[in-house]
């Protein structure tokens, strides 16, 4: 779907955050950077992709499930029609 920045409480700046939609589902996932291993290599997967790992963490599934929705509501409402599709004619 795209990226977005926030602005959290404190003037904390969260960039590249992954914003999704799917059917009737939204949600966002926290800014991610590939994984490098000792020796300086981009690690990968046994498909050969590469793998990332989080640059933020939650302390529980329920905290990362409300703040992904704070995200969308954040999302839809300096944008409004963020989730229509190309054609403008809804989801």
């Amino acid at each position: 779907m795209g990226t977005a920045t926030i602005v959290l409480q404190g003037g904390i700046v969260v960039e590249a955050i992954t914003v999704y939609a799917k059917g009737e589902s939204r949600w966002a996932n926290p800014p991610r950077k590939p994984s490098i291993s000792r020796d300086g290599h981009l690690e990968r997967d046994e498909q050969g992709k590469p793998l990332y790992e989080p640059t933020i963490t939650f302390a529980s599934a329920a905290a990362r499930q409300a703040w992904s929705s704070a995200v969308v509501r954040a999302v839809e409402a300096a944008q409004p029609d963020a989730f229509l599709p190309a054609d403008g004619e809804g989801a």
